[in-house]
């Protein structure tokens, strides 16, 4: 923490690089939007990107075995 303060940043910023953590700036908004939803509405968007997660690894899988 102290090396955080001195160099005025964050400890995300020292782990990780500009690109390798947080949505890209096409979506950077619209996380910043799902802040400030109530928590059944957090969790129904939750449920939604997890689904479309889901799908997109099962058709790479199916893509690397076929």
């Amino acid at each position: 923490m102290k090396l955080t303060r001195s160099l005025r940043t964050t400890t995300h910023d020292l782990l990780f690089g500009a690109d390798d953590r947080g949505p890209d700036d096409e979506f950077r908004l619209q996380f910043e939007a799902i802040t400030r939803l109530d928590p059944d509405e957090k969790s129904a968007l939750r449920s939604v990107i997890e689904g479309m997660l889901i799908k997109h690894e099962a058709r790479r899988w199916q893509t690397a075995k076929g």
